[in-house]
C-alpha cells in the first residue's frame, strides 16, 4: 500500500493530548479461515506468479502518538484536524468533535 501525500507533507498532532502525531505502519496477517481472507495471485516484476495459500499480509499507515500511544487513521485525523484548526485549539473534546 501507498501513503498518502498528506501523511508526508502535512503535521497532525493528537486530539487527547495535542503532541505531534508520529506515522507508523500497521501489518496485518490473515489466515484461511478468516474472512477477510482471499485466495489471489501476486505477480512479481520478474513475472513470476505466487499464490498465497497459507496467509495473506496486508499493510495500512496510521498515526500513533508517542505521548499517549493513541492511534488513529488518516481520514479520521483529517477530521480531527479540521476541527482543530476552526476551533484554534490542538486537544478536542468529544462534543466538539461530534458537533
Amino acid at each position: 500500500m501507498e501513503i498518502p501525500v498528506g501523511m508526508i507533507f502535512r503535521k497532525m498532532y493528537c486530539r487527547y493530548c495535542g503532541e505531534r502525531l508520529k506515522r507508523h505502519k500497521a501489518t496485518d496477517v490473515y489466515t484461511s479461515s478468516d474472512p477477510n481472507f482471499s485466495r489471489t495471485m501476486k505477480i512479481r516484476s520478474a513475472g513470476h506468479r505466487i499464490v498465497n495459500i497459507g496467509s495473506q499480509t496486508s499493510v495500512t499507515y496510521i498515526y500513533k502518538c508517542p505521548n499517549c500511544n493513541k492511534q488513529s487513521t488518516y481520514d479520521e485525523q483529517l477530521l480531527f484536524s479540521k476541527i482543530q484548526k476552526r476551533l484554534g485549539k490542538k486537544i478536542l473534546s468529544d462534543d466538539e468533535i461530534n458537533n
